[in-house]
């Protein structure tokens, strides 16, 4: 199993998630969405399916939201963070595992510049 550790150092280090064991399953573009993107992945870290949120408010960061341990699961959850996702939208960012260990503070959705007129669309 690579842990959260390895994955992090990966990533640090340049290689790209895929290259760490991550799958993507559903992903929901920002610019398709005021500016707000959803992605689920199975992650190997916590050997589930995670979706995460992402915004402009600090480029490059992700905010895990919701773990799931099937497939199935993971679609429905993807469905319904990409309902729910939008700009003034309030999260609260998972911690690593099942604890509550670096659980990252409440974050309000705002996307680059709090204008997604600014983002453009993709071709």
């Amino acid at each position: 199993m690579t842990d959260f550790i390895d994955l992090a150092l990966g990533v640090l280090g340049g290689k790209s998630p895929e290259e760490l064991g991550c799958r993507k399953i559903a992903q929901l573009d920002a610019r398709d969405n005021a500016g707000i993107g959803v992605s689920t992945m199975w992650m190997p870290d916590v050997e589930r399916y995670e979706t995460a949120v992402y915004d402009g408010f600090e480029p490059g960061a992700t905010y895990p939201v919701e773990r799931y341990m099937t497939e199935e699961a993971a679609l429905e959850g993807h469905a319904k963070w990409v309902s729910q996702a939008k700009p003034g939208v309030e999260i609260k960012p998972l911690g690593v595992g099942d604890s509550e260990f670096l659980a990252g503070a409440p974050h309000v959705l705002a996307p680059a510049n709090d204008s997604s007129a600014d983002m453009p669309k993709k071709g």
